[in-house]
């Protein structure tokens, strides 16, 4: 049978409770027991001590008594008036006096009803008297006033017991709520957990297990959702890999027949300006290039890193970019020589990730804006930053900038910035943006090629073969 959490409070502070109320049971009980006992004493003082005196027993004698004592007396004389302290006075027959002398003189047992009060009653018989004298001094204890007494002596320990188990059950009560409202907040999180929300649930504020339950959940909710994108994107990019093979190997053809044909031209054009179409067949040597990669991710294959020289590579991707930001006016400065940066890398994949983030650059800014490139040394490491004048990315994709198929360009598929991030990470390097002012920085973080040691080619060459695919645009 299934216990709650608050049955499972409840049900010790029960006991408790149960043992609380028969202390305080047990404590009045003793107490009325020990009133008992202190009036029966107390009676037995009266007659003790009426029973060693030798003085009359006149109206203003019983007065005194009454007042000494707390009890009333009536003195009943044979042919005489009765004397008593109380009004109206009763008579032998109605206290029943001759029939008290059957009855142990230290028994309360014995209670009279007159005027509308009751009373425990002794019978004293006065010392001064002959044997054959019936003068009979009645002695008549209120039970009020001794109900009085008791309940003095027991309220204490009621009171004690019922504000205890008011306290108690309140505390449980309040307990249980609390612990079964966080419990129940938990449960929430772990559902959701289950149903593939990873939000984090917001950590109590009270330092207890509570607190380190939720930390846990927060913690595995956390890994959850890295496990998730891990194979997301796994998933992701092995299609990628698949389709790009068998759509390279088309590309590829088409790519090397006209680049025959334009080495055709060359051979047999000798005069006029055929820089142009020697620009397009460098550009088609690029393309084979970049179709060959895509080859080799589909079908698993990889190429062996080196040690590249960082300034190098960005001056190629900018002298091979140069005639479209020219043809656009855009303001171009590079500080890249004076950093003699090495890192381990595959040449080709790192020259299309600077290519695609400059080419990102001047679609950016657009005609008549400027880009600053700097090259520099931070520790271990060489930063690259590419920072151009446009207005920035959209607030719908500015935080999934990185992530595949997120593009707000309309001839976009969103792959570029995704697969620039797979190689920069590839190389134990880092790529992050932000907004300096008005301008947009997007930083490369590579590791310098003597603090890292070997790794499997295949590693540098994770996004390698989408390196022809423009950068998603973050405008």
């Amino acid at each position: 049978m299934r216990l709650g959490i608050r049955g499972q409070l409840l049900l010790p502070m029960a006991a408790v409770l149960l043992v609380i109320l028969a202390v305080s049971l047990a404590t009045a009980w003793d107490a009325v027991r020990r009133e008992r006992a202190a009036l029966r004493l107390t009676l037995d003082n009266i007659d003790l001590t009426l029973g060693s005196s030798h003085f009359p027993f006149t109206p203003g004698v019983l007065q005194q008594l009454k007042g000494l004592t707390g009890a009333d007396y009536c003195l009943y004389h044979p042919g005489r008036e009765t004397l008593a302290t109380m009004s109206p006075v009763p008579s032998r027959a109605d206290l029943g006096l001759d029939r008290l002398a059957t009855i142990p003189a230290d028994d309360l047992g014995h209670r009279v009803e007159w005027a509308g009060q009751s009373y425990f009653i002794r019978r004293h018989r006065p010392v001064d008297v002959s044997a054959t004298d019936d003068t009979i001094l009645a002695i008549l204890y209120p039970v009020t006033r001794w109900q009085q007494s008791v309940a003095g002596a027991v309220r204490p320990a009621l009171i004690f017991g019922t504000v205890g188990m008011l306290i108690a059950v309140g505390i449980t009560l309040m307990l249980g709520s609390r612990f079964v409202s966080r419990i129940r907040d938990l449960e929430v999180q772990t559902r959701r957990v289950a149903a593939g929300d990873f939000t984090p649930v917001p950590l109590p504020r009270r330092d207890d297990e509570f607190r380190e339950l939720a930390a846990s959940v927060n913690s595995m909710a956390g890994r959850l959702s890295d496990l998730q994108n891990t194979l997301r994107d796994g998933e992701r990019w092995r299609l990628l890999g698949q389709m790009s093979g068998g759509l390279a190997h088309q590309l590829r053809n088409g790519a090397t027949g006209a680049k025959l044909a334009l080495q055709l031209y060359l051979r047999e054009q000798q005069a006029g300006d055929l820089e142009p179409v020697r620009v397009a067949v460098r550009q088609l040597d690029r393309i084979e290039v970049q179709l060959q990669r895509f080859l080799q991710l589909g079908r698993g294959e990889s190429e062996p890193v080196e040690s590249v020289r960082l300034d190098t590579v960005l001056q190629d991707a900018i002298d091979s970019l140069r005639q479209q930001y020219e043809h656009l006016g855009i303001a171009l400065a590079a500080d890249i020589t004076a950093c003699q940066a090495s890192v381990l890398a595959q040449r080709d994949p790192l020259l299309q990730v600077f290519v695609n983030l400059l080419d990102n650059a001047i679609d950016a800014c657009g005609p008549g804006g400027s880009i600053a490139i700097t090259l520099s040394a931070v520790g271990t490491e060489f930063v690259c930053d590419i920072i151009d004048s446009g207005p920035g990315p959209g607030a719908e994709i500015a935080g999934r900038l990185f992530e595949p198929f997120v593009s707000d360009k309309r001839d976009g598929i969103g792959l570029g910035l995704a697969v620039v991030q797979k190689v920069i990470e590839g190389l134990h390097g880092r790529v992050s943006w932000d907004r300096i002012g008005s301008r947009t920085r997007f930083r490369v973080s590579l590791p310098a090629a003597a603090d890292i040691g070997p790794r499997p080619a295949s590693a540098t060459l994770a996004g390698g073969a989408w390196a022809n695919e423009p950068v998603c645009s973050h405008r």
